[in-house]
């Protein structure tokens, strides 16, 4: 959407002047107190009528030019406004014109300057350099296993060798649901920089040229850097939520990307009645196509549609904030900075909902939840019950209070105290897990937290009966006991579990 002058530079270079809306600002003067004729210009010097029909606009809608009376003979004329003498007259104000500088600080003049301004993607350029790093790496990666071939030449939604996931993407920082469920929610942010193949990596990259550059010069630095990281972030989140894969990977910057290309939307949607309407129909036109582009492609195997609506929306969400952020009322504008935070907060959210109600998400958890908590607890059961009975068990039953030995005495309350401290330690593991909503899941659980804290308190009762020696008393014993007797089914039902999972 950059302005192209075409033939007019022809024109530029006729005059001393060499920039377009200062010559036609500058042929208007000359023309006054006459009104100038832009049809009849074009005309002579043989240049497009269109790009002298844009220029012109974009002077009108500085508030530099404005109609004159049409002649039936040249057609429409314009002429210079007070401010657009006043800039014409003024040095400062053609310099800040030639640069794209805004000549005013209205809305509409600062979008428009950000159109004409030079300006250097820096910030495109590193996310490029970035992804192509990223590239090298797995590229090194896979040759460690003699898979470069293979690699370079993967395709989304083909089958492809599994050490490709496990040894290239997911060192890489590609994402899958196990890792999301052993807590590792970097990977959201680092999967975005992982391509799958070459060519996976040469669309998005051609992508992130073409709209990245027009994004960050429209909206700036920051706020584009912001958006591509919150459009990231909110992809891999909506991608997870509803494909929660365990043996592939999420990569791809896909989901960053349908976020620019949101924010680019948006902004013209936002910014359209500011530019030329020649202009903004293009970039309207240009914004339905890229839709559709994007259904298209969302709709392919192998490629996240979830991603592709998770970063459009987040995108989409963060651009509105941030224009509001930088045009709306001075306490609006501080009010929305923090506010940007709650667009990766819902993302996050509706991943962590996905994960508690997704019937594939819970069968997910279930697994984990055996793998790291079930079979743990049972084997932990065991083992305490076998430390019970060989190092306490026989003491207490072959030796009366006071002829117990002191040294099997103390190896007895060591052995209850490591016991006391594993069963503890894993207990406030469980609890930490929070409330499942899976009811079985959850029975299992709560079963587990139970099981664990009976062993636990009658393990530190049978302590403090070691350690009291003669001064425990009859009732102290019975209590002991009766801590003791549930104990029996509990590890019969542990035991036989971990037969069953054996």
């Amino acid at each position: 959407m950059a302005l192209a002058p075409g033939n007019l530079h022809n024109a530029c270079m006729s005059q001393i002047i060499e920039h377009p809306l200062e010559v036609i600002l500058a042929e208007i003067g000359r023309a006054s107190p006459h009104p100038w004729y832009y049809q009849q210009f074009a005309r002579d010097y043989g240049a497009d009528p269109t790009p002298v029909t844009n220029l012109l606009e974009m002077l009108w809608l500085d508030g530099l030019v404005e109609r004159a009376d049409s002649s039936s003979e040249f057609g429409p004329g314009v002429t210079l406004t007070t401010l657009g003498r006043q800039v014409l007259d003024d040095p400062e104000a053609l310099a800040r014109l030639r640069s794209g500088e805004p000549l005013t600080q209205t809305q509409g003049a600062i979008v428009r300057s950000s159109l004409r301004r030079r300006f250097t993607p820096t910030v495109t350029r590193l996310l490029l350099a970035a992804n192509f790093v990223m590239f090298g790496y797995s590229i090194y990666l896979a040759s460690k296993i003699s898979l470069t071939t293979a690699y370079l030449g993967a395709m989304p939604g083909q089958p492809l060798p599994p050490a490709l996931f496990s040894k290239v993407l997911e060192p890489a920082g590609g994402v899958n649901a196990q890792h999301l469920i052993q807590g590792q929610w970097w990977r959201l942010l680092t999967a975005c920089f992982v391509h799958l193949g070459a060519l996976h990596l040469a669309m998005n990259m051609y992508a992130l040229y073409a709209a990245g550059q027009f994004v960050e010069q429209t909206w700036g630095r920051w706020r584009y850097a912001l958006i591509y990281a919150i459009a990231g972030w909110g992809g891999s989140c909506l991608g997870m939520a509803y494909h929660p894969m365990i043996q592939g990977v999420l990569v791809g910057a896909s989901g960053a990307l349908c976020g620019v290309l949101a924010a680019e939307a948006m902004w013209i949607l936002l910014n359209g009645r500011h530019l030329p309407r020649e202009m903004a129909r293009r970039g309207r036109s240009q914004m339905l196509t890229t839709g559709i582009l994007i259904v298209v492609s969302s709709l392919l195997p192998g490629v996240s549609g979830w991603g592709h609506l998770g970063g459009a929306l987040a995108g989409g969400a963060a651009a509105l904030l941030l224009h509001y952020q930088r045009f709306g009322p001075r306490l609006l504008r501080w009010l929305l900075v923090p506010m940007l935070a709650v667009v990766p907060w819902l993302s996050y959210v509706q991943l962590r909902e996905a994960q508690q109600s997704n019937p594939n998400w819970i069968q997910l958890e279930r697994l984990r939840f055996e793998e790291e908590y079930g079979q743990p607890t049972g084997e932990h059961l065991a083992q305490a019950y076998w430390a019970y009975r060989t190092k306490v068990h026989l003491l207490l039953a072959n030796f009366a209070v006071a002829r117990r030995p002191p040294e099997l005495v103390a190896q007895a309350i060591a052995t209850l105290t490591s016991e006391i401290d594993k069963l503890a330690k894993l207990e406030e593991k469980l609890r930490k897990l929070g409330v499942y909503r899976d009811p079985p899941l959850e029975r299992e659980r709560t079963q587990a937290i139970a099981d664990l804290e009976k062993v636990r308190l009658a393990f530190e009762e049978t302590r403090r009966c070691l350690e009291a020696g003669p001064n425990w008393t009859r009732d102290d014993e019975k209590r002991r006991k009766e801590l003791f007797r549930p104990l029996a089914e509990t590890w019969e039902q542990w035991d036989q579990l971990l037969r069953e999972d054996r």
